[in-house]
């Protein structure tokens, strides 16, 4: 199904850079590296060790990029820019190495039904290629179709996501080190909620990876 709907999208959206209308690549080369990606750490996020970010939400080209990703149901699009900015990432770092596995934002099913993908999952699982780590796209469940984080302040993203992330059986988080894996990190709600169902399934460190920040 999913190969039928990029096929359609192809039509919809010709394969051209979303930053300068060149063919050939959603985004060309001299537009990727205007958008400057640089890792960077966040510290201050509850549950969490520490989050990578590799470039900032308010960059128009990345927003119109993300939004094209998640809301206009491109697929196509999603996997060409995670691959060009997880290449950013030294797969040979310390922290890579330390990783058990890798866990993306889960959807509720409901929501990841109407969208057909998570785009959190195919963010996982290529990050799982690059470091050769297993990415658990089951290992933690959405329990209630919250609505979007979208418009919501910084209080009411915490009520709308309180509690609501469960980690699934069979998977063992008990002592391991987990990745978890967003688009986007704003307010740090979210992610901060998954990390905290996966210490309290026992995971000893959880760390974060997200596209953007902001």
């Amino acid at each position: 199904m999913m190969v039928k709907l990029d096929f359609l999208l192809s039509l919809i959206f010709p394969e051209e850079c979303l930053g300068c209308g060149r063919e050939g690549n959603w985004l060309c080369q001299s537009c990727y590296l205007k958008l400057n990606i640089k890792p960077r750490i966040l510290t201050d996020i509850l549950e969490l060790d520490q989050a990578i970010v590799l470039s900032e939400y308010q960059k128009p080209l990345l927003k119109r990029a993300i939004h094209l990703f998640k809301y206009s149901l491109a697929h196509e699009v999603g996997k060409e820019i995670v691959e060009k900015f997880l290449c950013r990432l030294n797969p040979n770092d310390g922290l890579w190495q330390e990783i058990d596995f890798i866990v993306p934002v889960p959807l509720h099913p409901k929501r990841k039904l109407w969208r057909g993908f998570n785009q959190s999952e195919i963010i996982a699982c290529s990050l799982g290629r690059l470091i050769d780590k297993p990415a658990l796209n089951k290992a933690l469940r959405r329990t209630k179709n919250s609505r979007q984080q979208v418009g919501l302040s910084g209080d009411d993203r915490q009520i709308n996501v309180n509690g609501i992330f469960k980690a699934s059986a069979p998977v063992d988080f008990n002592g391991k080190c987990v990745m978890l894996v967003d688009d986007v990190i704003t307010s740090g709600s979210t992610i901060s909620e998954c990390a905290k169902a996966c210490r309290q399934a026992g995971a000893a460190k959880v760390y974060a990876l997200a596209l953007a920040h902001g």
